[in-house]
């Protein structure tokens, strides 16, 4: 017996065709790369911000205190006060892949406030990882997703911009 849904369905399919428009108006940002003396920041005045992400691979997790080998890094330059995708993706050789998404939510305070993180690994023929995970970042913090394939462990970490002030 099919039990009665507690939303009806005009208002399921109102919420698949706001889900469908926020996709399709999400903004997509491009990488860039992030020279080490830089922070990320957020411009105010230009509605810009960037984080900064690293990517360790862990080849032994079950060891003490092993934070892994950077597997790759970079930063990425999204505008304020709207969703932002921005796409990562790292081939190396014909079988190993790290597609990964970040999916950012800002607002013009000093909070970072909420990125999803999603991703597939390919590594080799057979070992393959999907995840999906949202985590909150306040302004200049640092957060992580830990993702396993195989006896691998990826460690992807996020870090927030911060907002100056500007001088008048």
């Amino acid at each position: 017996m099919k039990l009665p849904s507690p939303v009806p369905s005009w208002c399921r399919s109102a919420m698949a065709i706001l889900a469908l428009f926020a996709l399709t108006s999400c903004a997509t940002a491009q990488q860039v790369p992030l020279r080490s003396t830089e922070k990320p920041v957020c411009d105010r005045q230009k509605g810009m911000c960037t984080f900064a992400w690293d990517i360790f691979l862990v080849r032994n997790p079950d060891a003490p205190k092993t934070d892994g080998e950077r597997f790759a890094s970079g930063s990425s330059v999204y505008p304020m006060n709207t969703f932002t995708d921005i796409p990562v993706e790292i081939n190396q050789g014909d079988q190993d892949k790290f597609a990964l998404v970040f999916n950012i939510n800002s607002a013009d305070i000093p909070a970072f406030s909420l990125v999803t993180l999603s991703g597939k690994i390919h590594r080799g023929k057979s070992r393959t990882a999907t995840f999906s995970q949202k985590i909150g970042l306040r302004s200049g913090r640092t957060g992580e997703v830990r993702a396993r394939v195989g006896d691998e462990t990826f460690i992807i970490s996020v870090t927030a911009p911060t907002f100056p002030t500007h001088a008048p």
